[in-house]
């Protein structure tokens, strides 16, 4: 947790201030990441589709290696799709994972994989459907995954109950041929034992080509039960968000602070009076003041300012 100064409290003001006026489109829209053939072809069947069957293999790993990926951050909750140019005949369920590549160009992971989806998961539109372009096979991210930019690799593996019994090769996920003149594509990998370069199957294709969906993050704030010290007349207010940001306390009497929250999580900021504040509790021994929340949320992309205020009481025991 990072404390602050009144500048971050004077960004925010502003931000909420200008929430406040009517507008048109305001809302924080969410941020797409596309790599997609510049001749799209549809006759893939690895590996969105075809289980394993006695003559073509691609297990227990495989994938798919791209370069010139921009930067992303995938959070719990955003969009991983594929896109169809035929329906399939059951639904798709596969463990996917993403690292990004020591090199771009390269096909050496320079990470261990993240599980974004596992297979217990059925995608939105499992089947696919016959209209290419539209990237309507929908997989909701169940992990985080930062992305620098650059080379990435998709990994897929361990074909759930549903996927399993499909056993024919119709060629209906949409991506390059090797003579595409995109560039994005690398290659594709197969029949890898350990999950991880170097690859035990490489070819130069089809590869598929994909869709990202980022939400903006969510500008929730939960006001947990006040902690106070009544011995100084201070307290922590906890405040649970569920994205990265800043988070900034005030109110009539109180001392501004700052506190920025890595992810979501709990975050707990001091509460501490004024002098005149101060002076009130020694006299009274209590005091209702109105505490300000704010919340700029980072991420990427990061969602729209919020505000909200709750009557808190202060207590100083002699």
């Amino acid at each position: 947790m990072r404390q602050g100064g009144k500048i971050a409290w004077a960004v925010l003001s502003l931000a909420i201030a200008l929430l406040a006026m009517p507008a048109v489109g305001s809302a924080a829209s969410p941020k797409t990441v596309t790599v997609a053939a510049a001749e799209p072809s549809t006759e893939n069947c690895w590996f969105l589709y075809e289980a394993p069957n006695p003559g073509d293999d691609w297990r227990p790993y495989a994938g798919w290696v791209y370069r010139d990926v921009p930067p992303f951050q995938l959070k719990v909750g955003d969009t991983l799709a594929f896109d169809t140019g035929t329906t399939n005949d059951h639904d798709t369920q596969v463990d996917i994972a993403l690292a990004r590549t020591a090199v771009n160009g390269g096909d050496q992971n320079a990470q261990p994989f993240t599980t974004v989806v596992n297979n217990s998961q059925t995608p939105h539109n499992p089947r696919g459907d016959d209209v290419e372009g539209d990237y309507e096979m929908t997989f909701t991210a169940q992990a985080a995954f930062d992305f620098p930019g650059g080379g990435l690799i998709i990994r897929i593996s361990n074909p759930g109950p549903a996927f399993l019994p499909d056993q024919t090769c119709d060629g209906q996920l949409v991506g390059n041929d090797p003579s595409d003149s995109g560039g994005r594509f690398v290659e594709r990998v197969f029949n890898d034992v350990d999950g991880a370069a170097p690859w035990d199957g490489i070819d130069d294709g089809p590869l598929a080509q994909f869709r990202l969906v980022l939400f903006p993050t969510a500008n929730q704030v939960k006001i947990g039960k006040l902690i106070r010290n009544t011995r100084r007349g201070t307290a922590l207010v906890p405040l649970t968000v569920k994205g990265p940001g800043t988070l900034t306390v005030a109110g009539r009497g109180i001392k501004t602070r700052t506190a920025f929250a890595s992810g979501a999580g709990r975050v707990k900021i001091p509460v501490k009076p004024k002098r005149k504040l101060r002076k009130r509790l020694d006299s009274r021994q209590r005091a209702r003041v109105p505490l300000r929340v704010g919340f700029v949320p980072g991420g990427d992309p990061p969602g729209d300012p919020s505000s909200k205020t709750r009557i808190i009481k202060l207590v100083k025991r002699p």
